[in-house]
């Protein structure tokens, strides 16, 4: 832990919630281009855990914003994130652990296997923050899902 003071760590510990529940809200709202804005240019999305194929994503948020919607297609999404606990290394860099749950529900006429179906997954996001000119960012996002259900719609 940091020497921070009680108010600076409480600031960034409410910054970095607004953070990750902007991510949500832009994520499931398919507002991509805002969405690349809360990373860092040099930031790392491990998807490895779920995914075979295309789960690093390395370059910052403008490659994420057009790769992510690229592997999901079209599926309405609903993210939900539960209390965080968050770490702070010094005043611009932290480390957060989110318990999570997602609701991913791909249209009948998707196109490929995920047609008609819906992913329910439940896990964790492990993340690293930095604070660049005055805004906290995402440096580094791990999702691990600890159960995953794949049913029909």
């Amino acid at each position: 832990m940091s020497a921070m003071s009680v108010e600076a760590e409480a600031g960034g510990r409410s910054a970095i919630r607004d953070l990750k529940a902007r991510y949500c809200v832009l994520f499931d709202n398919r507002r991509f281009a805002e969405w690349a804005e809360l990373f860092t240019g040099d930031a790392v999305i491990d998807m490895r855990d779920d995914m075979l194929e295309g789960g690093l994503l390395q370059g910052g948020g403008p490659i994420f914003a057009a790769r992510i919607p690229e592997l999901l297609g079209t599926p309405r999404t609903f993210h939900r994130v539960h209390e965080p606990v968050i770490s702070f290394e010094s005043s611009t860099s932290a480390k957060g652990i989110w318990p999570m749950e997602d609701l991913v529900i791909w249209p009948s006429d998707h196109g490929d296997d995920r047609s008609g179906k819906q992913l329910h997954g439940y896990g964790w996001y492990y993340e690293d923050y930095v604070q660049l000119d005055g805004h906290w960012r995402i440096r580094s996002l791990k999702l691990v899902r600890q159960h995953l259900d794949l049913t029909p719609a």
